[in-house]
């Protein structure tokens, strides 16, 4: 079983690679988000990485992109350095490399940290690990995500492809959370298997003290799997107003509360919080819409549905609430001990811990950073800051205010759609960051995320073959004449 998804994901990654149509790597990047597990190269020929399908898709898409297309270089040039936002995040992982390249061994054993291994999970001195190796390659396959994807969502013909993947994504996410769910009952388990091949520690068992099995899909735990759930909730949501076909609208609806529906059974504490800021996102969005009501029947149509279901949702409760005021006493439980209960849990305790840990690396390390790999939190903020340090903080902070600041390069509508899309839906990501972040690594999910934005605020293609490559070798030349003079120091 194990090898036939293993030749299913090659066949189908090979013909994206080589053949004429761009989109299949597209899709297949969006199929493979729920197959947290999945490891695409086997551990004996990795050395031991677990090399998922997402990231492994990502890095094909950009070796299509800039490796095998005659202009690929130079729209990577313009990519990176043709605008702020691009050398920012050049400058992060370049950091990023350096910081872990000296850190881990200027720093060794002089102070403890919580080691990424798996089989480690406790304070341990601070030593040269393959973890360094491996987080550092990860975050250079999200930051040539980042890239990849702006150069693909420049297209306008192959915008609607994210939309499309999007609504993909969250129906493979559904399938792949019912199917855990069926296998309590269901002797499916051996199935499964062929697709738990990382070499990291999977909670996918984890039963609550009620006796409810966590879901977790094909992730390795259900924080995982709700964060998933919520991000392509939230993305799905916003996105939905791209969609021309209200057969489209109305399949992208049912497949955003299946989205709910996983997110609220994986019992993630930090899936909760994060749903809570959604709901928060959803009445502002169709707050202010209602303020700014000025685009036509068709906008006004939806939002007196959405108005139509909201009442009846109200209604629906206030029903349950007189008829059998007892009846919603297992969900407030099942909130009160995920969420307000949290601090008395084991895992709260053995997080805060790793947070605690980080932090008081980062100081030890005079704010310098331990390197990627060398560490983990369970806060992105501190992770960063523990990893990298104050400078690849700030430049990483930057990078992101400049994507969420800076205005809109085309004009189109539906790009600026997107744009907003992508921009109003982080806010609950965000939270999952701050919640149950554990690394510096912000992934290739946010790296589509981040490369969409910057595809919609960087030079243009047409103007990116002409200006990118050919405007650096006069610089380099009067630079070299310049030194020649003696007139560079």
């Amino acid at each position: 079983m194990a090898t036939a998804a293993l030749g299913a994901f090659w066949a189908t990654a090979l013909w994206g690679l080589l053949g004429r149509k761009r989109a299949v790597l597209v899709y297949l990047f969006f199929a493979m988000l729920p197959f947290g597990t999945f490891a695409v190269v086997p551990a004996q020929m990795s050395g031991g990485l677990s090399l998922l399908g997402a990231p492994m898709t990502a890095l094909l898409i950009a070796i299509r992109e800039f490796g095998l297309q005659p202009d690929g270089s130079r729209r990577l040039a313009a990519l990176a350095f043709g605008c702020r936002p691009g050398r920012l995040l050049v400058c992060y992982w370049s950091v990023a490399a350096l910081v872990t390249a000296f850190a881990p061994r200027f720093f060794q054993g002089q102070f403890e940290v919580i080691p990424m291994s798996a089989t480690v999970l406790r304070p341990t001195p601070l030593a040269p690990t393959l973890q360094n190796f491996s987080q550092l390659a990860y975050l250079t396959v999200s930051v040539l995500a980042v890239f990849a994807f702006a150069s693909v969502f420049q297209r306008p013909v192959e915008r609607s492809h994210l939309t499309m993947g999007l609504l993909l994504s969250g129906l493979v996410t559904i399938a792949t959370g019912v199917v855990d769910l069926l296998s309590t009952v269901v002797p499916i388990q051996r199935y499964l298997q062929a697709f738990k091949t990382a070499q990291y520690r999977l909670l996918d068992d984890a039963i609550l003290a009620d006796g409810t099995r966590r879901v977790v899909g094909l992730m390795p735990e259900a924080s995982a799997f709700g964060g998933l759930s919520i991000t392509l909730f939230a993305m799905l949501y916003f996105t939905r107003q791209s969609f021309d076909s209200p057969s489209l609208r109305r399949r992208s609806g049912w497949t955003t509360a299946g989205l709910g529906v996983m997110a609220i059974i994986s019992t993630s504490s930090a899936g909760y919080v994060a749903l809570a800021v959604v709901v928060v996102l959803l009445l502002l969005d169709w707050f202010s819409r209602t303020a700014g009501l000025t685009k036509g029947a068709m906008v006004r149509r939806g939002m007196r549905r959405e108005m139509i279901v909201m009442l009846t949702v109200l209604a629906a409760v206030a029903v349950a609430l007189m008829l059998a005021p007892s009846v919603f006493d297992p969900a407030v439980e099942r909130v009160q001990d995920s969420v307000f209960a949290k601090t008395q849990t084991e895992s709260y305790v053995e997080r805060t811990a790793w947070t605690a840990t980080s932090l008081e690396a980062a100081v030890s390390s005079r704010f310098v950073g331990v390197g990627i790999g060398s560490t983990r939190a369970s806060n992105v903020l501190v992770a960063v800051l523990a990893s990298v340090g104050v400078p690849g903080l700030l430049l990483y902070c930057g990078f992101l205010a400049h994507l969420f600041r800076s205005p809109v390069r085309s004009g189109a509508p539906q790009d600026a759609v997107i744009v907003r899309a992508l921009r109003w839906s982080y806010p609950p990501v965000l939270v999952l960051g701050l919640l149950a972040g554990t690394s510096a690594d912000f992934g290739v999910f946010d790296g589509l995320r981040w490369g969409v934005l910057l595809g919609a605020l960087a030079p243009s293609r047409a103007l990116a073959q002409r200006v990118a490559v050919p405007a650096l070798r006069p610089a380099v030349s009067d630079w070299f004449r310049s030194a020649a003079d003696g007139r560079v120091l």
